[in-house]
């Protein structure tokens, strides 16, 4: 395959789950890239997925994932201390002091080395051009740590969690990286910081949409009958579900008429349910849990508004678009 008489630039997409019901936003990248002519794209993942929903957008890439088990990331390691064995030895000493303010998330940072080791030996032996990890935790330090074996460039996208709760070893990722994308200007004032110096650059890359995938049908809010609201966020505290699920139970009269779809799935879903429950609001909650993008498409063009409440969670989680 060639372009334009020129060999195809190949790219290592690199992140921690695959597929993720959540990260439709890295898979409409990856599918954006690999339809880019000239690109050829390969997908790695770090860990097992959490959930077994798959949205049909996903099912093509399940077969072409790489994702080493225990053996093959054992087998990498040593067979980089037989190549390398002060670049790895060294990288991981670098791993723990810059892991050293926040000794209870050391373990997941060094349990991602070997899985990442197994990946810089598959990047060594086929010399793509380069990795692309979305997230700047785990998927950013596998692709430092390949970069150091194996010389192939990195870049990374951070998006919210991944820089907001913790900033471990963040300034060595971004330093080392080619180049570092985020999806908001927020994000790029807050990067700034942790960067020794002007390069690399950091850019701007919003999360998009297929606006053919959705029709608009302007509207009024109707003057009668129920006003439909829908939300659209995994079910965690930063989302604002409880606020919203308030907000609806003490707007009186003014808000009776309003009917609230959530989308989305999550460890606060019991907590919602039980929450509408004794908010006596429980007849005009409906949760759908993890639904395919067409559905999804469906319940926007029936509804009135579109709703997200996002805050700062306590443990500092919140949104890459304020």
């Amino acid at each position: 395959m060639s372009s334009g008489g020129r060999d195809p630039l190949r790219v290592v997409y690199l992140v921690s789950r695959f597929p993720n019901v959540s990260e439709t936003f890295v898979l409409r990248e990856l599918n954006e890239v690999a339809d880019t002519a000239g690109i050829e794209v390969e997908l790695a993942s770090l860990f097992p997925p959490t959930t077994p929903f798959i949205h049909p957008a996903a099912r093509a890439w399940v077969p072409r994932l790489r994702r080493p088990g225990l053996v093959e990331s054992a087998a990498a390691v040593l067979w980089w201390a037989l190549r390398r064995p002060l670049r790895l030895f060294g990288s991981a000493l670098a791993v723990c002091r810059g892991y050293a303010s926040r000794p209870k998330l050391l373990p997941r940072a060094l349990a991602t080395l070997p899985v990442a080791t197994a990946h810089a030996r598959w990047i060594h032996l086929n010399r793509p051009d380069h990795v692309h990890a979305h997230f700047a935790s785990y998927p950013a330090l596998a692709a430092w740590l390949s970069t150091r074996l194996t010389g192939v460039s990195y870049s990374f996208t951070a998006h919210a969690h991944d820089i907001f709760v913790q900033q471990c070893f963040l300034g060595a990722k971004i330093d080392e990286a080619s180049f570092v994308a985020t999806i908001s200007e927020y994000n790029t004032r807050f990067l700034r910081r942790y960067r020794s110096g002007p390069l690399p650059p950091i850019e701007v890359v919003h999360c998009g949409i297929d606006p053919a995938a959705y029709s608009f049908n302007p509207r009024p809010l109707p003057q009668q009958g129920p006003v439909r609201l829908l939300c659209v966020a995994s079910l965690q505290d930063y989302k604002g579900h409880r606020v919203l699920l308030e907000a609806l139970a003490e707007g009186g009269d003014a808000l009776e008429r309003v009917e609230l779809d959530l989308i989305g799935a999550g460890k606060l879903e019991g907590q919602l349910r039980e929450l509408a429950s004794a908010l006596a609001i429980s007849a005009r909650v409906r949760f759908h849990g993890n639904l395919p993008e067409p559905e999804v498409a469906g319940l926007l063009g029936e509804a009135d508004a579109f709703v997200l409440p996002s805050l700062t969670a306590a443990d500092g989680r919140q949104d890459g678009i304020p």
